[in-house]
């Protein structure tokens, strides 16, 4: 009875709450205390909370929102938004639930934004489980529909595409023709889709080792946008930023960084401001300012572990030990070393590469040779 009566309070305050106008947030904690009542208002809310979440960069209690409002009615106006928005932030941290939330917003969507962006997700976790057959199955299944119906569509998913090829790294020979089929749809740096797939386009042009300047300049289209119009955690920002590290342009490359770290912070979105550490700690390693790094990359371990974003956790990490390396702290480097924060399936993304390099340095350091 006192669980039942506890739940029902929750339920009322909620709704006083939602009759006020209160921020969704709010209304959300005392939902989260009472059971499901195929209230679409209720639910309305708990999307709103969601994304609110999602913004601030806490996809745990992103998650947790969005999948309370799916269980609190069976249809509500923004459930195929929910279902994509929560399957996309599944499939970042690898969680099961991903593929069938992702599934089903595919086949509940005709609308070619949500659709290209739920197939994106969908087939990064499925390469990720190492099913590269079933992820270019559903990209194929909605390619042709996109290329015919919303062009920006088309050239966001073949973008993601190509980023995945970059960074899965088994999937680099099969994914290779959508670099061609990227291309030859010429994306413009005058929208954001077209911003994000010219940082892939300069991130691949740097991987099949095409002059610089080549390199420099699609980098430099990708992250020419007024201020607010970048955000850091985006793939096509990141490619390009590496894009410029790739070319040595590591002046341009701090000064983009720069750019962007106001604007995360008046977001308030830790992972945006975990992935701007973490890229300037790459950058300064590199150009031999091993004090800024350490810094910059043990700030972005510790805000990433306080939010569970362990798909940084190997770059991170192998930037940390080749720091202390450098610095002649190999102790240290060891300690750090052993309390990585692995995710799954972390050995078939890119990072893994550094991280084993970054691994067989301390073992040599370490007179450890048959291990490195």
């Amino acid at each position: 009875v006192r669980t039942h009566r506890r739940a029902a309070l929750h339920r009322n305050a909620a709704d006083v709450l939602m009759a006020r106008g209160a921020p969704a947030e709010r209304i959300a904690a005392h939902l989260f205390g009472s059971g499901p009542a195929n209230d679409a208002r209720a639910a309305g809310a708990l999307v709103e909370a969601g994304r609110s979440a999602s913004q601030r960069g806490d996809p745990a209690l992103a998650i947790r929102c969005f999948r309370r409002a799916l269980d609190e009615a069976p249809a509500f106006a923004e459930r195929t938004d929910a279902l994509c928005e929560l399957g996309v932030l599944e499939a970042t941290s690898m969680d099961r639930a991903a593929e069938r939330h992702l599934r089903e917003a595919i086949s509940s969507t005709s609308e070619p934004s949500a659709l290209a962006e739920a197939a994106r997700s969908l087939a990064y976790y499925l390469m990720l489980e190492r099913r590269g057959s079933e992820a270019i199955g559903v990209i194929e299944d909605v390619l042709g529909d996109l290329e015919a119906r919303d062009r920006d569509a088309a050239i966001s998913v073949l973008a993601s595409m190509v980023n995945l090829g970059q960074y899965v790294i088994a999937s680099a020979d099969p994914l290779r023709p959508y670099a061609d089929r990227l291309r030859s749809l010429r994306p413009s740096g005058s929208t954001p889709g077209g911003r994000s797939a010219l940082g892939i386009i300069a991130m691949q042009a740097a991987l099949d080792g095409e002059p610089s300047a080549a390199v420099i300049d699609h980098a430099e289209s990708a992250l020419a946008a007024p201020a607010g119009a970048l955000f850091p955690e985006q793939s096509g920002v990141q490619a390009a930023l590496l894009a410029l590290f790739a070319a040595g342009a590591y002046d341009a490359a701090l000064r983009h960084l720069a750019l962007l770290l106001p604007e995360v912070e008046r977001r308030g979105s830790s992972l945006g401001l975990a992935t701007v550490w973490g890229m300037r700690a790459m950058a300064n390693l590199d150009i031999g300012a091993l004090r800024e790094a350490e810094a910059d990359v043990r700030a972005a371990i510790e805000l990433g572990r306080a939010h569970d974003y362990r798909g940084r956790e190997p770059i991170l990490i192998s930037v940390l030990v080749t720091t202390l390396l450098e610095l002649g702290r190999t102790e240290e480097a060891d300690a750090e070393l052993l309390e990585a924060r692995l995710p799954p399936n972390w050995e078939e993304a890119w990072p893994a590469l550094p991280f084993r390099l970054a691994t067989g340095r301390l073992r040599l350091a370490q007179g450890r040779r048959a291990e490195a």
